[in-house]
């Protein structure tokens, strides 16, 4: 193997995976430590890994979590079309629950629009837009996580699970097509875990930007859900995959 086809390897790899040691590297790669060290040497250089002790990783494994006001201004467009898409799927007096995050915040705008409804959220934004004329909002209860302006935590989980609802739309960090939808925190997925679970009609509304392209927690599968709310933008051949799941894909777009 000559050294681009190493770098290309090591660099598909880390892509993967976002942090690989020194051991894994020589086990897939089956060359010497001296050759390793010269390639990831290389390597870093050019800035395409981060040496740490013992390992590699990727150059955005630092970079962590985009805030929700970073979140809220990507793909506006699209976002506010999957959310008119999700708005319509709602029936008049429904209980809906809706997840934090930069698209069921789209939704919260629409929904809050409609006094016969029951809007339950651990958003702390969607909560704040509540108004004399608009939807009753139940604000779940919890320890506030800062970056996404969510209520997280024990309390707010023994919170959900003492309430049903209608509906629940929740988001996505991440999209696989064989293990579904992930986030990038526990205490988040747990949240949305639960969401689920309280709710009659379960819907994620992601976009296809996330499309394998796993983060660190899976939270559910594809046959949790009966609705995918997306902007049309996968192939058929992977759309139909997740329609063999039994879930319905509803396109922003149309």
């Amino acid at each position: 193997m000559i050294a681009q086809e190493r770098f290309q390897a090591i660099s598909t790899l880390l892509a993967k995976q976002q942090k690989l040691t020194v051991h894994e590297l020589q086990r897939e790669l089956q060359i010497s430590p001296a050759t390793l060290r010269r390639d990831l040497t290389e390597l870093e250089a050019s800035g395409k890994i981060i040496r740490v002790r013992g390992a590699i990783v990727h150059p955005d494994y630092f970079r962590g979590e985009p805030t929700l006001v970073q979140k809220s201004r990507v793909e506006i467009k699209a976002k506010r079309a999957m959310a008119k898409a999700a708005a319509d799927l709602v029936p008049a007096r429904a209980r809906v629950l809706l997840d934090a995050g930069s698209s069921c915040l789209e939704i919260g705008r629409l929904l809050l629009s409609r006094e016969d409804l029951t809007l339950i959220t651990h958003s702390l934004p969607i909560a704040m837009m509540a108004h004399p004329n608009s939807a009753k909002v139940i604000c779940i209860g919890g320890e506030v996580r800062s970056i996404s302006v969510a209520v997280v935590g024990s309390l707010a989980l023994s919170w959900l699970r003492n309430l049903r609802a209608d509906f629940a739309f929740v988001g996505a960090s991440g999209l696989s097509k064989s293990e579904g939808a992930s986030t990038t925190e526990l205490a988040e997925a747990a949240m949305k875990t639960e969401i689920l679970q309280r709710a009659s009609t379960r819907v994620l509304v992601a976009d296809t930007a996330k499309w394998e392209k796993p983060t660190a927690v899976n939270f559910a599968n594809w046959n949790d859900f009966e609705f995918w709310i997306t902007d049309g933008k996968l192939s058929k051949e992977d759309l139909q995959s997740v329609k063999k799941r039994g879930v319905k894909i509803l396109s922003g777009n149309n």
